[in-house]
């Protein structure tokens, strides 16, 4: 079953067994869990790998940094705040400095009015980024039978009830916290980059009456789960969407229902770029740490019989502690080389003329600067449907597909495309918005 199936199945089985409407401990916490269970059940029943977790070393030390930094923030929180209370995530390198590419064009219009809390590399602003625990265990019968509805519906057998009860768990005291935060900081609004699915964030600003702004930092459509809902559901008691979600063109949401009353599109400059135009034989690979077992072993069978090409393959963010091992990997292949966070995606693209992945937003940026993608038809690649159509996409099944296509590539030779994924940051807009929420604005 490809992932755009099972999206329908999934959808379809929230309809008929009214999902949203299950409630336990006060929580409806269908909508807590669900983007988590689609993964995990989607995950069981394709070939998609589990990531691999991180070394014990580098878990020992991020651990003993969430412990600094949350004792850091709450000597910042004790002298109180206001204005805008951003969760910023830097996860680009800019001039030697991390950078939020989605979130500091709007820190910098409120820098005296805000108070910024960075949730990159490490997140150390709730408790449970630091302990991991559920104090709560769920029967089946609490929990609506939900493993007969999953069994009956999407043909899986699975025993949820740990799984949910640690995430209800997990929501709750990170609502608790949240609202600990915003009231001791009071700001006028609450400003995250969606690093993770906060829930609990924006159900505890819609307690305290704090508006909640949520900005789009990567691909959104109907098989992303934190975004993709019926349309035929009522949603007025859920309380765990953000009042505004901020998006970077009207692109984003036309194949999609996100139950958001306020959606605006301000763009955004890192994103946005004009095509350009390049004629060597260069390609770019865009990877992540679930790709990589077959983009990695795919490029080092390539790249031997393109020798007149250049590879450049991109790590994804969640892949950076794995630098040096890559680096390694790939150093017999001498028509390839490895960037991590040296580079963004948008510096690599302009250095060549053709792009790889199998799923990314990397795809979206290749084809608005003006580059041919082929996408490699493996896994979740069916998320880029709504791209399928676009004259300079190219799909292929293997790595013979794939050298017998780049082979026979004329780089630079694509047709224009009209299709906008990234507009230019609309600064006015977002001034306009800030300053109704009573924030000041420079």
């Amino acid at each position: 079953m490809n992932i755009v199936e099972f999206t329908d199945r999934f959808i379809s089985m929230e309809e008929k067994y009214d999902l949203f409407s299950l409630k336990v401990d006060g929580v409806y916490w269908w909508d807590i869990v669900r983007h988590d269970v689609f993964h995990l059940i989607y995950k069981t029943i394709s070939d998609i790998p589990v990531a691999p977790g991180r070394r014990i070393a580098i878990d020992l030390g991020g651990r003993l940094r969430r412990i600094v930094g949350s004792i850091v923030l709450n000597v910042r929180v004790f002298y109180g705040g206001g204005g805008a209370l951003f969760f910023r995530c830097a996860r680009n390198m800019r001039d030697n400095s991390y950078v939020d590419i989605i979130s500091d064009s709007l820190i910098d219009l409120c820098r005296n009015d805000s108070f910024v809390i960075d949730t990159y590399p490490y997140r150390y602003h709730i408790p449970s980024a630091i302990f991991k625990y559920a104090d709560c265990k769920y029967t089946d019968a609490t929990l609506g039978n939900i493993r007969e509805i999953i069994k009956n519906k999407l043909g899986v057998d699975m025993d949820l009830r740990e799984y949910i009860s640690s995430r209800v768990a997990t929501y709750k005291r990170e609502r608790n916290y949240y609202l600990y935060l915003i009231k001791k900081i009071s700001p006028k609004c609450v400003v995250v980059v969606q690093n993770g699915i906060q829930k609990s964030l924006f159900a505890a600003a819609q307690e305290l009456g704090v508006p909640s702004i949520e900005l789009q930092h990567g691909l959104i459509n109907y098989i992303h789960p934190a975004y993709s809902y019926s349309r035929k559901i009522n949603y007025e008691h859920i309380r765990y969407f953000p009042d505004y979600l901020l998006t970077i063109s009207d692109f984003w949401l036309k194949d999609c229902f996100y139950p958001v009353k306020n959606i605006v599109n301000v763009g955004c400059d890192s994103l946005y770029c004009v095509p350009q135009r390049i004629t060597d034989r260069s390609c770019l690979v865009a990877t992540a740490n679930v790709y990589d077992g077959v983009l990695r072993p795919m490029l080092k069978k390539i790249s031997g019989f393109l020798k007149d090409w250049k590879f450049i393959y991109k790590l994804h963010p969640n892949q950076y502690h794995e630098f040096s091992d890559v680096v390694e990997d790939l150093k017999p292949f001498r028509n390839v080389s490895v960037i991590a966070n040296q580079k963004s995606i948008r510096d690599c693209l302009g250095e060549v003329s053709t792009v790889v992945a199998i799923q990314s937003t990397s795809v979206y940026e290749s084809l608005q600067a003006g580059k041919l993608v082929v996408i490699l038809k493996e896994y979740d690649y069916n998320a880029h449907q709504d791209v399928f159509l676009n004259s300079n996409v190219r799909l292929v099944n293997d790595a013979a597909e794939m050298m017998e296509t780049l082979g026979n590539l004329i780089p630079g030779n694509l047709k224009e495309s009209t299709t906008i994924f990234f507009d230019k940051f609309k600064r006015q807009v977002v001034v306009d918005l800030f300053e109704r929420l009573g924030l000041k604005t420079s």
